[in-house]
């Protein structure tokens, strides 16, 4: 890709004279099985995040004696989020389980605990319930005859830093439309009154009389600068941040996992699952980024990574399973985040991540789920 040609980029003080900050409220569809919803971003201003607000009630029916609850709860039924140009672009691609890592180790924050009052434990995920009325949506839970209520808000973050002037997305743009795209999965679907049923948020439920309703209505947000048209040549537009998310086989010993090559990397996160449990991550070794030219930018112990995580990130407890390179917080400012040392790959011909398995680990279904984030260089 040729290097684009940079604009006139306002400074940091310049970009707060000349922009004013904005919040809107883009609309609300009723969640059903199976359905997917779009909603189109205005065609104003640069977005710098968007709120997808989840809630409302599910209800289950009849005489339960036995199931459980999917393995990440509500966020089961998020099968796919998209944000979307009408080129075909893919900003953002991912699960809603994946949403919720991403957002909890790049923003350094749990976006369920001002709903649950609990972060997960250091080797469990049990702790990602939700508000309820008479009964709660933890994983693996028992399912139980009543009503269910969710309240789940998930921020998606659309530029590259918090206060915007790296990565916004230039909405006014006559030639460009932005969609926001979710796929949801089955919730009420699959029951069978007389036997058993299984879908994306219950598993093996039993009993008799069963039924599952469900009102749950999603709602879009969206915060952004508003910006006069005298200024618009003046934003950057050079940059555009983008997520790409791959899948990738387990192995005992060592593991290579390829990232695509994506201009200037900020964020990479790796979850390892094996028969269908995290892998510790007291198990990993080796842990390493790299690239051509046998250039090691990173080669973490895994005791010294978690601890400066752990004081980065607000005492956040790491997800057991996962393997987390943050490559844009630097230069000793706490929080802060900036391009100056994110890795540049377009000259780079080979990239990886590696970690390596005890030989003698038994692999079952095993994979690794990743999260590449990154800047792309645009053309204004």
């Amino acid at each position: 890709m040729a290097n684009a040609q940079a604009p006139v980029v306002l400074t940091n003080d310049q970009f707060l004279q000349a922009t004013k900050a904005k919040t809107t409220r883009i609309g609300t569809q009723a969640v059903a099985d199976s359905n997917r919803m779009a909603f189109r971003l205005p065609q104003a201003g640069m977005a710098n995040t968007l709120f997808m607000y989840l809630t409302g009630t599910i209800t289950v029916g009849g005489t339960i004696t036995g199931g459980t609850i999917s393995s990440h709860g509500i966020l089961d039924i998020i099968k796919r989020m998209r944000l979307q140009s009408t080129s075909a672009f893919n900003l953002r691609d991912m699960s809603g389980w994946a949403w919720y890592k991403w957002l909890r180790g790049r923003q350094g924050y749990d976006p369920l605990t001002g709903l649950n009052g609990s972060l997960f434990s250091t080797n469990s995920i049990a702790a990602l319930g939700l508000n309820r009325t008479s009964s709660n949506l933890v994983p693996g839970a028992n399912v139980a005859a009543g009503t269910y209520t969710v309240n789940l808000a998930l921020p998606m973050p659309v530029s590259y830093n918090d206060s915007g002037e790296t990565g916004l997305l230039i909405l006014q743009n006559n030639a460009q439309f932005y969609d926001f795209w979710l796929d949801f999965g089955m919730i009420t679907s699959g029951v069978n009154a007389s036997t058993s049923w299984t879908n994306d948020l219950f598993t093996g439920v039993t009993g008799s009389g069963m039924s599952v309703s469900m009102a749950l209505t999603a709602s879009l947000g969206m915060e952004y600068y508003e910006i006069p048209n005298a200024n618009l040549g003046k934003m950057t537009g050079m940059f555009m941040s983008v997520n790409n998310v791959t899948t990738s086989p387990l192995l005992a010993g060592e593991n290579i996992i390829r990232p695509p090559l994506s201009d200037l990397y900020t964020y990479v996160q790796h979850e390892v699952i094996n028969n269908a449990l995290p892998v510790p991550v007291l198990s990993f070794s080796n842990l390493t980024w790299q690239h051509s030219g046998n250039v090691i930018d990173h080669q973490d112990d895994y005791v010294t990574r978690m601890l400066l995580n752990t004081y980065k990130k607000s005492g956040l407890p790491p997800i057991d399973g996962t393997i987390e390179y943050d490559l844009g917080i630097r230069r000793g400012q706490y929080l802060r985040r900036d391009t100056y040392d994110a890795f540049d790959d377009r000259n780079v011909t080979d990239l990886l991540t590696k970690f390596t398995l005890p030989s003698t680990t038994t692999i079952t279904n095993g994979y690794i789920d990743s999260v590449y984030e990154s800047l792309r260089f645009i053309q204004q």
